[in-house]
């Protein structure tokens, strides 16, 4: 079964497809593109500058890795001139004294820089502008592609296929999309198209049991609650999640087997969906 939210590349083409191309039932303009584009850049910019100035970060880490390693030397020397009854020890050691102490006032001053940083809200208002440029691109989106203000924010597990022969385990980049039913249609809208796919195309739900990983966590700041969705944070080698089981919205066009591959912790709102759409009939 080929997942409707699939992207490969068309030798023939010479270009990458998606494979929900042909459901596209309405997009935005070459104008709107370009300034959902130019919100966008901002958007990024301000998303770069969030937090604080890289070369303060580096002057911390650097300043505390000094001067941890410097201290645990000292400590170490003091123990061994002490054992060893050495009457010379600062003047033997004095480089390692300067330093401990030039790094320590590094870091000291560092932390200071950063308090006032921080008091001065440049951080928070960095924070602020780039939350407000993100929610202006997603309203002004569906705002172009007339996305009803029902719509649910839900998941869909996006694949690029690079290699088929491949035995690794399957990487996908969960999507945040606008899902809403619309002229006996479940759409779903990301910021330039709505797909649109008639209920009638739908088989049904089925769980597939199979480790997968995916990219993101869009259910809050707090990831107490993973094992709760049935998921696990992996941080070695590399951050990623990880979850035993998805399950697939089937979709059946003239004989031509689709699936929307979504996060199994989101199977109950798209079942919601579709029976508030039967409950309305």
């Amino acid at each position: 079964m080929k997942n409707l939210f699939q992207i490969y590349y068309d030798k023939t083409a010479k270009q990458s497809i998606a494979e929900y191309d042909k459901y596209v039932i309405r997009r935005v303009s070459k104008k709107q593109e370009t300034k959902l584009k130019t919100i966008g850049q901002s958007y990024k910019a301000s998303e770069k500058n969030r937090g604080l100035p890289k070369w303060l970060n580096l002057m911390n880490r650097i300043s505390f890795s000094a001067t941890f390693t410097s201290f645990i030397f000292l400590i170490v020397s003091l123990l061994i001139n002490a054992s060893e009854k050495k009457e010379n020890f600062v003047m033997e050691y004095l480089w390692l004294i300067i330093v401990f102490g030039i790094s320590f006032i590094v870091f000291l001053c560092s932390i200071g820089i950063a308090f006032f940083y921080k008091k001065r809200k440049k951080v928070l208002k960095t924070e602020e502008t780039s939350q407000n440029l993100f929610n202006t691109i997603l309203e002004t989106s569906k705002q172009f592609l007339s996305v009803p203000a029902s719509a649910r924010s839900l998941e869909v597990l996006m694949e690029q296929i690079k290699d088929s022969s491949s035995n690794k385990m399957k990487k996908y980049t969960n999507i945040l999309l606008s899902v809403f039913v619309e002229n006996d249609m479940l759409c779903f809208a990301d910021l330039y198209v709505v797909i649109g796919i008639p209920i009638k195309n739908i088989k049904g739900f089925e769980i597939v049991e199979e480790p997968y990983r995916f990219e993101y966590w869009h259910k809050g700041k707090d990831k107490s609650n993973l094992e709760e969705y049935g998921v696990k944070r992996i941080t070695k080698p590399i951050r990623y999640y990880q979850a035993n089981h998805y399950a697939v919205l089937k979709l059946n066009f003239s004989n031509k087997d689709l699936g929307v591959f979504i996060p199994a912790y989101e199977l109950e709102e798209f079942q919601t969906i579709l029976q508030e759409k039967r409950d309305n009939e």
